[in-house]
């Protein structure tokens, strides 16, 4: 009988240890799991701000693009409007250099800040000369 129980006692000893090694390895497994799993969140992050950033950055770039369109059209909107304010109007001659103003048989000199405004052309010159 000291046998049997002996040996019922290894067996159950035994056993015991082989659920307790299969425990310790499912543990390890479900540890690894979840490291790996954790890993691969990480991993989703971030490739989820990389692209943020790379949106951000072609959004930011094509803004910039814009702002600069918008400055060079004001710019030439600036331009075309000096460039009109320049040209003499239908009734308006250069005559000598000076702008001449003719209505019918009347020739009127333009003047500005007390001094003939200066002309060539068609156009009026800038502060005069």
């Amino acid at each position: 009988m000291d046998v049997k129980v002996f040996l019922s006692v290894l067996a159950a000893l035994l056993v015991a240890l082989a659920v307790g090694v299969v425990a310790y390895e499912l543990h390890e497994q479900w540890q690894e799991y979840k490291l790996r799993s954790a890993l691969n969140d990480l991993s989703d992050q971030i490739n989820q701000v990389a692209q943020q950033s790379l949106q951000d950055s072609a959004n930011e770039q094509r803004r910039q693009s814009f702002l600069d369109y918008q400055r060079r059209q004001r710019a030439q909107q600036t331009r075309f409007a000096l460039w009109q304010s320049l040209q003499l109007a239908p009734d308006q001659q250069c005559i000598g250099g000076v702008v001449i103003t003719v209505h019918g048989t009347v020739y009127t000199q333009e003047i500005q800040n007390y001094r003939p405004v200066a002309c060539e052309g068609r156009q009026r010159i800038l502060g005069g000369r």
